[in-house]
């Protein structure tokens, strides 16, 4: 049997350290805990989406909500861009984007901030708008946020991709295409839903996405994270 002096141990010691520290340093700000608070953003556009749909239900200007390619390209109510992402034909389609709409909003706000949500997601929604309109027939009209919450799971999944360090690009590649062929594939077919604008917004979130990796935009607080982890 060898016998290990203390400078052997030492040694043995500080390479059991710095081991550990790797792993900890392969972690990333997105093993932080998120936080209830950022929330917020996401609860406030989803209630003013539900103010808005119920003006629309019910009647009241109703006529300014939804989008065409009449209405943009003929009229000039450019505004309809956006009101449209808000208002939502019935309850069962509006309470249908409550979940992509409430995690990504959550998630995207708490590690990215402002940017990332609200302001990133309404921009890619109303450009995701606008050329899906492109491609109907002049009177058919557009509204609701699918487009929009697409844009930011795509935008999430490409963020996910890049700054997670702490799973093989295997492995990762796996769990995306898990997720996407479960959550975002639909298993049954509806006349009356727009493939084109889920698919216009989750190709944007892309555009998106390297709009945040590229500036480095993210939270203060998660700047600190890579250290703490």
């Amino acid at each position: 049997m060898k016998n290990i002096d203390e400078d052997e141990w030492d040694q043995i010691f500080d390479e059991d350290f710095d081991d550990e520290d790797n792993k900890k340093i392969a972690k990333t700000f997105l093993h932080r805990q998120v936080s209830l608070k950022s929330l917020l953003p996401v609860t406030g556009f989803i209630l003013l989406s539900l103010f808005l749909s119920y003006l629309f239900w019910t009647g009241e200007f109703s006529q300014y909500f939804l989008v065409s390619r009449k209405s943009i390209y003929y009229d000039g109510e450019y505004w309809r861009l956006f009101t449209a992402i808000l208002v939502h034909s019935n309850v069962g389609h509006f309470l249908s984007n409550i979940p992509l709409l409430l995690i990504f909003g959550w998630f995207l706000f708490d590690f990215f901030g402002f940017i990332a949500f609200p302001i990133l997601p309404i921009i890619l929604g109303i450009l995701t708008n606008l050329i899906t309109i492109s491609f109907y027939p002049l009177y058919t009209n557009l509204l609701g946020s699918s487009g929009l919450s697409h844009s930011m799971v795509s935008m999430w999944i490409f963020c996910y991709f890049y700054y997670d360090d702490s799973k093989p690009r295997k492995e990762k590649a796996l769990r995306v295409f898990g997720f996407l062929l479960v959550m975002m594939i639909p298993s049954t077919m509806y006349k009356n839903t727009s493939y084109l604008s889920h698919l216009a917004g989750f190709i944007l979130g892309f555009l998106g996405a390297f709009f945040l990796i590229y500036f480095g935009i993210r939270r203060q607080e998660c700047d600190r994270c890579d250290l703490e982890n």
